[in-house]
């Protein structure tokens, strides 16, 4: 109902809580859309994976402090501190971090499953992404 009125700027608390997959990519290439006609979004959650996909600056608070502003791909670089504030860095850093550990010829970086998808594929192609 809220939509009707075209807000400027939309704040949401946690949209993903309690979504099956389906319903989270739905609702979130929405709200893109919503940015990309305009509406500031604002949206304060604990799901990793959408903040790395769809944010681009990511505001991470401690204690009411904040700890980092800045792209999600520098923010998510630092694993061990997000990890001790209590929060996970997305699934696709997670596992980029552990291949990449084990010796596997990637970068740690990766936000996405398509972007991880992407650099496992050319790795095993004997190209260094």
């Amino acid at each position: 109902g809220i939509l009707i009125m075209e807000p400027k700027v939309l704040i949401l608390d946690e949209p993903t809580v309690g979504l099956d997959p389906m319903g989270k990519i739905d609702l979130m290439q929405k709200i893109k859309k919503l940015n990309d006609d305009g509406t500031a979004i604002i949206f304060v959650s604990h799901d990793m994976d959408a903040v790395a996909e769809y944010a681009q600056r990511v505001i991470v608070l401690d204690n009411g402090k904040i700890v980092f502003d800045d792209a999600p791909l520098k923010v998510f670089s630092h694993h061990d501190l997000i990890k001790k504030i209590g929060l996970e860095v997305p699934v696709a850093t997670r596992i980029a971090s552990q291949l990449h550990e084990s010796g596997f010829q990637i970068d740690s970086d990766y936000l996405t499953i398509d972007q991880l998808e992407k650099a496992i594929l050319g790795a095993m192609g004997g190209t260094r992404v």
